[in-house]
């Protein structure tokens, strides 16, 4: 980006221009050695300075018609509004493009009417038989009030997690500093980890989750977890929620773990 002199600057230049006797290389020269710290004006750079300031008497650019941004009407602030309340997920991109203007002009309207670009989350689809089995749920969680084990597991890596759009470094030059990401050599742990009421039981790591390992917890080292840090009254009538273990392992270990 050129540097964008001021008037103070520009008027050192005038004068410096002076003393010189109107020679552009002497003026520059100078300039150059009296200013060390700032970038050293061309000859062209003078002498739009003083033509600026012969015939507008001021050394920035006098702006015209044509320089000036268009007059946008209330018709078209209209018109992007009700673009957006038709398509609530297009993009200001795509409001410029279709009302030829500015993306900053389109997200000023919105961003004006207080509105903001909150992100979608997903969820799991739900068909129509499964509203009733999720009232007959609630129903009888409301009346019984039980006792819940909410637990889940949890995979970490080396790798991690990584948004290229959340990952920056404030600097002012661009340093080109690289991330590591796909390693040669990885590793993961899985971890377990429950709660009840108040009381959290775990963090357990488990090797290769998978049917067996997940049924080995189940019926060896969760019945400790649960004697030692759940009073007896709760243990009487609790109930164990878990996410599911997935494929013929996982069939075979649900199928087990009714059993017992």
């Amino acid at each position: 980006m050129a540097y964008r002199y001021s008037n103070v600057e520009y008027t050192e230049m005038v004068r410096m221009l002076a003393r010189c006797d109107d020679n552009l290389s002497e003026a520059c020269r100078q300039y150059a050695a009296r200013y060390s710290n700032l970038p050293t004006p061309s000859h062209e750079t003078m002498l739009a300075a003083i033509q600026r300031l012969r015939d507008y008497g001021q050394f920035q650019h006098r702006m015209t018609d044509s320089d000036l941004p268009p007059r946008r009407t209330v018709h078209e602030h209209k018109e992007i509004l009700e673009f957006f309340e038709a398509d609530p997920a297009a993009s200001t991109k795509d409001a410029a493009r279709r009302f030829n203007v500015s993306q900053y002009f389109a997200w000023s309207i919105i961003r004006n009417e207080s509105k903001y670009p909150f992100h979608l989350y997903r969820v799991q689809e739900l068909t129509e038989s499964d509203n009733p089995a999720r009232v007959n749920f609630c129903n009888w969680l409301l009346a019984k009030r039980p006792t819940i084990l909410l637990s889940d597991e949890a995979t970490f890596g080396r790798v991690g997690l990584f948004n290229i759009r959340n990952e920056h470094l404030w600097c002012y030059k661009n340093p080109h500093e690289p991330r590591p990401h796909n390693y040669q050599h990885r590793f993961s742990v899985n971890v377990w980890a429950g709660i009840v009421n108040s009381t959290l039981l775990g963090p357990v790591f488990l090797d290769r989750l998978n049917g067996e390992t997940y049924l080995q917890f189940l019926t060896e080292t969760l019945p400790v977890l649960e004697y030692e840090s759940i009073p007896l009254a709760f243990l009487r009538d609790m109930y164990f929620q878990h996410d599911l273990v997935h494929g013929p392992q996982g069939h075979c270990t649900l199928h087990q773990w009714d059993l017992r």
